[in-house]
């Protein structure tokens, strides 16, 4: 027979008060009381694109698609709160969530990476917590990154509901799934190898404490990512992406049981790791040895290796006891994300180092009982007891069984009682700051006195192929990275070094021999100091090339300052993935360049931007869409905080110079861009957005010069044709393609701007190539064929390219 357990009367109500602002459905309710507005944000709708396997294995799940440029404008204007609606769809209902933004990751965390030994930082996203609307007891985490979102959402009558990304298929991007976790924590089986032996806990520990703790203090997590999670993230910032939004829905989970963690640091293996290993004991006892202290209150090992979980029983504050832990997680279940089984896997083994043990160990209710007997059996000798109907809560084992884990229910009573104590029992604790208990880490770029490189590589649709090492003088390898996955073109990795003077070779490799440029795609790499200047750089490197060089660079001497865009010199890029479905032309000998039909492009522009950088440029537009702009970038997601508007109908981006008349003639522009960001970017982008109908909207660009303040003195604007002139001479590559769908040979009907050659390119869906021809064209109308009857039926993607012009099409090849 359990013991009924005593409240601690006033005392435990007054503790509860005082820190019931840390959980997230009082967060909700204090920004409503003080009147605080929910900005509605809706970033996805219902995806147009069918996937019958996943409905099958996963019945209440639901595709969804998300809106980047929405994505964009949340993380631009980051509000305190927001009101996120996602559709419904498939198996899933509509789902509404209330949040408040946190800062259970810092604004600015310090990520060592074992190559350097020295913090790497990065921008960590937005982090969100707070309830399911109208759902009481419910508890929901989000996390938001430049092109990705990252949530898990729990309540009693809905279950755990898991929001992330799919893989990319094919010309299917942002794609997203919203599912019930039941059946995948259910076949991703979880084993704790932590032992449940000793002493019950006694009265005091599970009870409610009497006594309350500073609001402000919390415990301070140190996790090390193992080398094969950085590789199956493809780098460090997909890593930091991933890590930082799994924490934030752990530290959700204790927030709602009034705990309070930040992480303190993240030590990042980009080199192979020294630990190794099928067993959990023996990974921990390897991190137990190899780091015994660490920044933070508590340390934890997360890597794929071996499977479930270890830790110590420690509690906080032991001098005497090791403060780790290992978590095995999985990153995906067949093809979706399995964020709550690695959330589990995470709490739970932190949940051993604050003290307490599973719930089916011989340890409560005051006797010497079992909480639940989820696993078939209990810890000791006590009886089986019960399960419980709702879901079982974090320390249990109730995965395993039809009872399922409802992540709402936290830890339960006696459990999250055993670890409020020892928080509150803890001496070591301090308040909670920009790292959880130490020191704020230096702001960024101050930590290297060295010298400072940055690799920027642009993976073709093969990543896997793709390697690269960094050695000194002795050949001894500082650094490497790949291979990458397989994900569409346009992926990009970056990387930081930190190298002392002296002599140095890079070396990148392809395994398949075609380099990352040109036939799968558009790659390309470059290795540069943080002022811009390239040391190495390409792409069609078959199957590998080295750079030597030594540190210090050589100063090149710059006579004026001034960096002014000729268009002849740069390869045009498309920026933004799915949101560059426009074309781009060139005038006047490659001085003007003009982009419309819902066009987003870049070129490739290694450039630091400082506080006193300026782009000058003139700017027109013959017919109104929604955003056009131009700005600096160092990946390829649009983003509304670097997109300068200069025209449209959107708020959207830095309005800052948004004042062109609309009269279809040039305006000169003065931009300051250091007033708005700095960094190192790797790219200038130009947009003509025009996504509704008509789609017709337009952007031209020239004379654009990038100049520090006062570098280039009166700059003058060098004259050019009008925009009516430039209209009336303009001849579009246009093309049409039949019979569509064709058999035997499709016929091309085009209309050249020029004479010249046009390359012809035919793709698959996954972006192989399969045809390619060359046609000799005349200006104005042309004809010519493509034989298709080798290929297999199904839809194809053909690409005329004609100068720096090209037009794309689909066609389909029938089986008939």
């Amino acid at each position: 027979m359990k013991i009924i357990l005593a409240t601690a009367g006033l005392m435990a109500l007054l503790w509860g008060y005082a820190h019931a602002q840390s959980q997230p459905a009082q967060l909700v309710y204090s920004a409503k009381t003080n009147n605080q507005t929910f900005d509605k944000v809706r970033l996805f709708k219902p995806s147009q694109h069918d996937n019958s396997g996943l409905s099958r294995q996963l019945p209440a799940s639901g595709m969804l698609e998300l809106d980047e440029e929405a994505l964009a404008r949340a993380l631009h204007q980051s509000p305190e709160q927001l009101s996120l609606s996602i559709p419904a769809t498939g198996g899933s209902p509509e789902v509404e969530l209330e949040l408040v933004r946190v800062d259970a990751v810092p604004p600015v965390l310090s990520v060592v990476l074992a190559s350097t030994g020295k913090p790497f930082y990065r921008d960590t996203g937005r982090h969100y917590r707070g309830v399911i609307k109208g759902q009481e007891g419910s508890v929901a985490a989000l996390s938001l990154f430049e092109g990705e979102v990252m949530g898990l959402f729990s309540s009693e009558a809905q279950g755990n509901l898991v929001l992330g990304a799919l893989p990319e298929e094919g010309p299917v991007r942002n794609s997203y799934v919203i599912y019930n976790d039941r059946e995948v924590l259910k076949q991703l089986a979880f084993d704790c190898a932590t032992s449940d032996e000793g002493a019950a806990y006694t009265r005091e520990q599970l009870e409610m404490p009497a006594t309350m703790r500073a609001v402000n203090d919390c415990i301070g997590i140190y996790l090390e990512i193992d080398h094969d999670v950085y590789q199956s993230k493809g780098g460090a910032p997909g890593t930091m992406n991933y890590i930082t939004g799994l924490f934030n829905q752990v530290a959700t989970l204790y927030a709602n049981e009034s705990i309070s963690i930040q992480l303190s640091e993240i030590y990042l293996w980009d080199i192979p790791s020294p630990y190794s290993g099928t067993n959990s004991y023996n990974l921990l006892t390897q991190f137990v040895n190899y780091r015994p202290n660490f920044n933070g209150d508590l340390g934890q090992l997360v890597s794929y290796q071996a499977s479930g979980g270890i830790a110590y029983l420690s509690g906080l504050c032991n001098p005497y006891s090791p403060r780790h832990s290992f978590s095995s997680i999985n990153s995906t279940f067949s093809t979706v994300p399995a964020y709550s089984f690695s959330v589990m896997v995470v709490a739970h083994e932190l949940g051993h180092l604050f003290g307490s043990r599973h719930t089916h160990a011989c340890a409560w209710n005051g006797n010497g009982t079992a909480l639940d007997a989820c696993p078939g059996y209990t810890e000791g000798s006590c009886p089986l007891p019960g399960n419980p109907s709702d879901g079982g809560t974090i320390m249990s084992y109730c995965h395993i069984s039809s009872t399922g884990i409802n992540f709402s229910k936290g830890f339960g009573p006696q459990p999250g009682n055993v670890i409020r104590n020892a928080v509150n029992a803890a001496s070591c604790l301090q308040a909670c700051g920009n790292n959880g208990g130490g020191d704020p880490p230096p702001p960024p770029g101050g930590d290297c006195q060295d010298n400072e490189l940055v690799l920027s590589i642009v993976l073709d649709a093969y990543g896997s192929e793709t390697r690269w090492t960094m050695r000194d003088s002795n050949n001894n390898i500082l650094s490497s990275g790949g291979p990458y996955p397989n994900r569409p073109n346009g992926t990009v990795v970056e990387e930081s070094f930190c190298l002392p003077d002296g002599c140095y070779a890079f070396h990148v490799t392809d395994s398949f021999g075609d380099g990352i440029c040109c036939g799968f795609g558009n790659g390309s790499y470059t290795l540069a100091d943080t002022s811009g200047a390239v040391i190495a750089s390409g792409g069609n490197y078959g199957f590998g090339e080295s750079t030597g060089f030594c540190l210090p660079l050589a100063d090149e001497p710059d006579p004026d300052g001034c960096l002014t865009i000729d268009f002849n010199d740069y390869e045009l890029l498309s920026f933004g993935g799915a949101q560059d479905a426009g074309y781009a032309r060139f005038y006047e000998n490659g001085q003007v360049l003009k982009i419309g039909g819902n066009a987003w492009k870049a070129i490739e522009l290694q450039y630091q931007v400082k506080p006193e950088t300026i782009i000058e440029l003139e700017f027109g537009s013959t017919i109104e869409g929604e955003i056009h702009g131009i700005g600096f970038d160092d990946n390829n997601s649009i983003s509304s905080n670097r997109t300068f508007r200069l025209f449209g109908s959107q708020n959207w981006g830095i309005g800052n110079s948004n004042d062109y008349p609309g009269n279809a003639a040039w305006k000169h522009y003065v931009i300051p861009v250091g007033e708005f960001y700095t960094g190192n970017f790797n790219r200038l982008f130009f947009v003509a957005d025009h996504d509704g109908y008509p789609g017709n909207g337009n952007s031209y660009f020239r004379n654009i010069k990038i100049y520090e303040t006062g570098q280039c003195g009166e700059t003058g604007r060098l004259p050019g044709m009008e925009l009516a002139l430039l209209e009336e001479e303009a001849v579009p590559l246009s093309l049409s393609l039949f019979p569509n769908p064709a058999k035997d040979n499709l016929t091309l009907n085009f209309l050249s701007p020029q004479a010249g050659q046009a390359y012809i390119q035919a793709f698959s869906l996954t972006g192989q190539l399969v045809l390619e021809q060359e046609l000799g064209v005349l200006p104005g109308a042309n004809e010519g064929a493509l034989s298709v009857s080798g290929l297999p039926s199904g839809t194809y993607v053909l690409k005329m390219l004609l100068g720096k012009e090209q037009a794309v099409e689909k066609f389909v090849v029938a089986g008939y």
